[in-house]
């Protein structure tokens, strides 16, 4: 019994690193996207 609670909190801790990846991915995604679009605008601006 212990042994499979072990086994089921590694796997949802597991689960819980990859999806902090996949936020944390994705928010810096989403930033260098604002970084492009601000960087694009100042050429075309000057």
């Amino acid at each position: 019994m212990p042994s499979r609670h072990i086994a089921a909190n590694a796997a949802n801790f597991a689960y819980q690193a990859k999806q902090n990846r996949v936020s944390t991915f994705s928010a810096i995604a989403q930033q260098s996207r604002i970084f492009m679009r601000r960087n694009r605008l100042l050429t075309i601006s000057g």
